[in-house]
Formats: structure tokens, C-alpha cells, sequence
């Protein structure tokens, strides 16, 4: 019996210890975790995002049911740039608090970051269904429709968040700010020039050290054409950042366009030693040295451009010209060589090797380059035309003095805005082709937008058993209209390769660019569907890169301590161009692809190669309407109205009525 009670006695001693050491621990976590959070809070403070994370991984491994660990780790890894990283701690963070707002918040910067822009539109407006009134929520969706170009709504948003007059604090004040300085770009973008001029002024108010402010003011100015005011708002900028490239760059520019070429010349010059690598900067001396017949200076400059970017034929085609003023022929010859290497279909390259080959005494080279010439020009005007005039109006169009004043033009990158077509009116390309996905209905009557169809698609639309057809048809950027399509039905998809088509579109018309891009990808380049893929591909990087551009020029500045302007995918056109153009070495009789790369190539103010690939596309499809209608917009910006006539007219004729209002306004002699 006394031993039972011993052993009893013992189990007991044995019991409470555990007890007690179970205690002891959980007190000890209890401790532990604010340690924790609050060393990580610490460590976010410092912007020491890699030491937060390894506390707040110990915190989660304490308590796995918190869901402020998890918030606070999305954060970090959004500052490192791991955004899909950062996603699954928000995901997490609003599995265990569904109604935690701020995870919304930074839920859909991550997704802006990726471009997945539907997903983080659905995030702000998710968290404005928990918080009707919440700023924040309001200033983010304002910044998503500023960056994906829906002004209007962003206007309406900033309106919103700005009539709230909170108190102002030092935060508050900068958020106010920038919530002008935001709403300004917005209004700027619709041409509402004094209300967007009005919102900087106030954004003065509250941030009057900014020089970005200033610099927005003289961008605004430098647009209206108000040369002379965009120089003072520079100069502003300039006095509080005396040493920013970009500020510098286009006070030389306002300089240059008052009429002060030396001093002008003397801050590009300053542009450079600042950023030794800007070819832009290196462009627009050389183009300034070529008018005022300093060759050898010009010479220096496209050196260096081309050494820059070699892909720039601008820079090998200018240097010709100037090695033609400097008769050096075999120069000359070399540059147009590598300006025909880069881009086969550049008439005017054609016509001045002819004219440097026939200086050298290179007859036959010289006949050969013209013949090219004229059957290129015979492609793109069809057979019948007077060819010998066309020739020499190509032959015009590339006289040194009118290149260098058009590529001084490009490189302002003001350009449309300072020619009097553009000038008045809403006057736009119309944007890229994609394969998109309609009803019946809208198959049937072909209503709401022009569509096409080709032989292959009318196949490929027999043979499967959607509710819904696939067509061509004008991108329309984040459009909100239903697509008749659910995963369901393409679960019952049998071909892989189509699904994937399939689920690559509707995320592209959800504005869901990286997932959009992930599904292309996974088709394969040997596929049938893969020239529909590329097609869709080059309309989800031209419009990727176009943003990128404009931020670059326009940054969206979020109100949140999450602002990151840095582009989390690095694209250029010329990758573009390159996908496009491997296609077409493939099948060069996709007149889609053709109308693409025209609109490429006019987004870096390639005009020559534009009009060339318009040309291409409807040579394959004689009813391209967009494509007469581009490429008549694109000859009317280089000058030759006469042969934009013809366009526009065939353009009105095949339906785009806009073609009408442009022959009224420009097609008078």
C-alpha cells in the first residue's frame, strides 16, 4: 500500500512538473511573441526587411493563428520585391482576419506590381465593401485607374478622398500632396490643362519643397505648349533638385524650344555627365550639331547612341546622312546596311544606298537598291500607281534637313503634341489586335465593334463546342464587359492547348497581364494555336511597356508607405518587335501580326517602318480598315497629306467613321 502511495505520490510530483514546465513554456511564448513583433516592428522602421522577416518567422512558429505576423512579413517581402512571396502572406493574413483591411490594401499593390490589374482592382473594391468611406481604399483604386488609363474614375476617386479634409498632419499633408499632384496628371491626360495646373498649385500648398511638383507644373506647360512658362516651372524643379538628370533634361528642351540652342546645348551636355549612358540625350546633340553642320561633333554623338543601343537604326541611319554631307561613301553604305539589316522595309534607306552606291561608281549595286525600292513602294500603294512619282516623294521625305528635324522631334518625345494634326481633336491610332472570345449573339451581328475572321479561326471555331467564338478585333484595355465564359466550360475543353488560349484571354480582358502572360507561355511554340498566342502576346507586352513609359514620363505616386515605382517585369519593344517579326519570318500572310508591329513601331516613332508594316497588313487583307486608318494617320504626321487621303478615304469607306472627321479637318489642299 505504501508503495502504491509512493508511486501515486511520485506520478503526482511527475504531473505537476509537466504542468509547470507546460507553463513555464507557454509563458515564456507569451513573452517571446511581443518581443518579436515589436523587434520587427523595429526592424521594418529601419528598412531592414530580411532581419523582420526572421523575426516574425519565429513569431508565426510561436503562434500560427495570428494573423499580424503574417501581415507584417507580406509587407517586407512586398519592400524585397518578392511579390508573390508577399501575396501568400496577405492571402494567409485574410484566411485567419477576413475583414482586416489594410490586407486588401497591400493585397492589391502587390497585384498592381504584377499587373495583375483586375485581381487588384477586386481587392480595393473587396475592402471598400467592409469599409464604404475608408481614404485609403479610395487614393489606391484612384492610382489603379491612373495607371491603366481610366481618368475619368481616377478623378472621381481622388475627388472622393480629398473632400474628407482630415486633419493635417506631416503624413497627411504629403498624402495630400500627392493626391493632387495624382488627380493633376489625371486631368493633364484629358487635356484639362487649367484644372490640372489648379490641382498642382495645391499640391504646392502642402509640399511646397518637392521639386516633382514643379517638374508635373512644367510638363503640363511644355504640353499646352506654353514653352515659356514650362521653362520657370523647371527651373523650380531645378532649384530644388539641381542635379536631377530628368528635371535637366527637358529644362534644356524648353530651352531649345524658346530659341536658346546654346544654352540649351550646354544642359544636354550636363544631361550627360549626369547619366553618361543616355542615349536619348546623346541623340538630340547630335541632331542639333548635324543642323548647325558640326559633323564631326554629330558624328561623336551617334557613335555613341549606337554603341548605347544598337538596335537604334536612327542613329546608323542619321550618321549616314552625315557621312553623305562628309562624302564618304563606304561609311555612308555601311550605316544604310545595317539600317536594312535591322529593318528590310525602310524605303528610304533603300533609296539613299542607291544614291551612295551610284557616288561610288557601284552601278549595278546602285540599280539593285532602287528596284528594291520601288517593288517595296509597289507593295505597300499596289500595282498601277504612278511609281516613278511615289519614288520620288519617298526620295523627298529623306532629305537631311527633314530627317534630323524629325528625329529631333522623336527624341523630344513631345511629338504628337506639338504638330498641328494632333493639336485639335481626339486624333489616335486606333491599339493592337487580339483574338478575343464574343457570343453567339455578338458573333452573329457582329455588333458593339468591327470583327474579322480568317479561314484557319472559322475553322477552329467549327470545331469546337464553346458557347462562344473566337474572332480578331480591336484591344479594348480592361473593358468590363462579360465574356459568356467560366472555368466550368473550359474545364470541358479536351485540346490543352486551346484551354490554355482560352484561360490566357479571359485573364487579358481582366487586365490580368502577369497570369494572362503565364498561360500564353505554357503553349507551345510548335502549336497551331501559336501564332494566335503571339498575336495576343505582343497586345500584353506592348501594353505592359507602354505603361512602363508612362511611368516613367507620368509616375503614379501611391499614397502609402507601400509605393514602389520600380517595374517588377523588364520589357522593351524591341522585344517586342523581335517576337513579332520571328513569326512573320514563319508566315509572313498574317496581316494581324503585320498591323502590330505597325503599332510598335510607331510607339518609338519608327514612322518609315509603321507605314511599311501597315503596308504588309493590308496587302494581305484588303478590308483592314484600322490599318488604312493608321497608316493614313502616320503619313499625315511625316507630312505627306496627299497620300494620307487615299487612306482615310478607303478607311471611311470600310466603316471607321473617325476617317471622316480627319479628311474634313487635313484633306484640303
Amino acid at each position: 500500500m505504501d508503495g502504491k502511495m509512493t508511486v501515486c505520490a511520485t506520478a503526482r510530483r511527475c504531473l505537476m512538473l509537466f504542468v509547470l514546465l507546460g507553463l513555464v513554456i507557454s509563458l515564456k511564448a507569451q513573452i517571446n511573441y511581443p518581443h518579436l513583433i515589436n523587434g520587427a516592428h523595429l526592424a521594418l522602421s529601419k528598412d531592414n526587411y530580411k532581419e523582420a522577416i526572421n523575426e516574425l518567422n519565429k513569431a508565426i512558429a510561436l503562434k500560427p493563428d495570428n494573423f499580424e505576423p503574417y501581415y507584417l512579413r507580406g509587407y517586407a517581402k512586398y519592400c524585397l520585391e518578392d511579390f508573390s512571396g508577399a501575396l501568400r502572406d496577405f492571402d494567409k493574413t485574410l484566411s485567419i482576419n477576413p475583414l482586416y483591411i489594410k490586407a486588401f490594401l497591400h493585397h492589391g499593390f502587390c497585384n498592381m506590381q504584377i499587373k495583375n490589374y483586375g485581381e487588384a482592382l477586386k481587392d480595393f473594391e473587396n475592402g471598400l465593401k467592409i469599409d464604404p468611406f475608408d481614404t485609403d481604399l479610395f487614393i489606391a483604386r484612384a492610382a489603379l485607374f491612373l495607371q491603366i488609363g481610366q481618368y475619368e474614375k481616377a478623378i472621381a476617386d481622388y475627388d472622393f478622398a480629398l473632400g474628407f479634409k482630415p486633419e493635417l498632419s506631416p503624413a497627411t499633408r504629403s498624402n495630400m500632396a500627392l493626391a493632387y499632384v495624382n488627380r493633376g496628371i489625371a486631368k493633364a491626360h484629358l487635356k484639362h490643362y487649367d484644372e490640372a495646373l489648379a490641382d498642382l498649385d495645391k499640391a504646392l500648398r502642402y509640399d511646397f519643397l518637392n521639386a516633382e511638383i514643379p517638374f508635373r507644373k512644367g510638363m503640363v506647360q511644355l504640353e499646352r505648349g506654353a514653352d515659356s512658362a514650362a521653362l520657370a516651372d523647371f527651373s523650380k524643379a531645378l532649384h530644388l533638385d539641381p542635379k536631377h538628370p530628368l528635371y535637366l533634361y527637358y529644362h534644356a528642351t524648353a530651352l531649345l524650344q524658346t530659341g536658346d540652342t546654346l544654352n540649351a546645348m550646354n544642359e544636354y551636355e550636363d544631361v550627360n555627365r549626369l547619366d553618361p549612358r543616355n542615349a536619348l540625350t546623346y541623340f538630340r546633340r547630335g541632331v542639333i550639331y548635324s543642323v548647325q553642320n558640326a559633323f564631326g561633333k554629330a558624328l561623336e554623338m551617334y557613335d555613341l547612341v549606337t554603341t548605347i543601343n544598337p538596335d537604334n537604326i536612327y542613329g546608323y541611319f542619321n550618321r549616314s546622312l552625315v557621312y553623305c554631307e562628309q562624302k564618304r561613301w563606304s561609311k555612308a553604305e555601311t550605316d544604310l546596311s545595317k539600317v536594312l539589316q535591322l529593318n528590310p522595309l525602310f524605303v528610304g534607306a533603300w533609296i539613299n544606298r542607291a544614291i551612295v552606291r551610284q557616288e561610288k561608281g557601284d552601278l549595278q549595286g546602285s540599280r539593285m537598291d532602287r528596284q528594291k525600292a520601288m517593288a517595296t513602294i509597289e507593295a505597300r500603294h499596289g500595282a498601277g500607281k504612278d511609281l516613278e512619282n511615289l519614288y520620288r516623294r519617298y526620295a523627298d521625305s529623306v532629305y537631311f534637313d527633314k530627317i534630323t528635324a524629325f528625329n529631333a522631334d522623336f527624341v523630344n518625345g513631345e511629338t504628337r503634341n506639338s504638330h498641328l494634326q494632333y493639336a485639335e481633336g481626339d486624333i489616335t491610332p486606333f491599339p493592337n489586335m487580339i483574338l478575343a472570345v464574343v457570343s453567339y449573339e455578338e458573333h452573329s451581328g457582329y455588333s458593339g465593334s468591327r470583327m474579322y475572321l480568317d479561314k484557319s479561326l472559322s475553322l477552329l471555331n467549327s470545331s469546337n463546342e464553346l458557347p462562344v467564338k473566337l474572332v480578331f478585333k480591336i484591344e479594348n484595355p480592361y473593358s468590363p464587359s462579360s465574356l459568356h465564359i467560366d472555368e466550368a466550360i473550359l474545364n470541358n475543353v479536351g485540346n490543352a492547348m486551346l484551354r490554355q488560349l482560352l484561360r490566357g484571354i479571359i485573364e487579358q480582358h481582366n487586365g490580368n497581364f502577369s497570369k494572362a502572360e503565364d498561360c500564353y507561355k505554357q503553349i507551345s511554340d510548335h502549336s497551331e494555336l501559336n501564332g494566335y498566342t503571339v498575336l495576343n502576346r505582343s497586345a500584353l507586352l506592348f501594353a505592359m511597356e507602354s505603361e512602363r513609359v508612362d511611368e516613367l514620363r507620368n509616375p503614379t505616386l501611391l499614397l502609402s508607405s507601400f509605393d514602389n515605382t520600380k517595374d517588377s517585369v523588364s520589357i522593351n519593344y524591341s522585344d517586342i518587335t523581335r517576337l513579332l517579326t520571328d513569326q512573320l519570318s514563319a508566315n509572313s500572310h498574317q496581316a494581324f501580326l503585320w498591323y502590330n508591329l505597325g503599332n510598335t513601331y510607331l510607339q518609338t516613332k519608327a514612322y518609315h517602318h509603321a507605314i511599311d508594316a501597315y503596308s504588309e497588313a493590308v496587302a494581305q487583307r484588303s478590308d483592314f480598315a484600322e490599318a488604312y486608318y493608321n497608316r493614313a494617320l502616320t503619313l499625315l504626321f511625316i507630312g505627306e497629306t496627299e497620300l494620307a487621303r487615299f487612306d482615310l478615304s478607303r478607311a471611311g469607306e470600310l466603316g471607321i467613321s473617325e476617317a471622316y472627321a480627319v479628311l474634313k479637318r487635313f484633306g484640303k489642299h
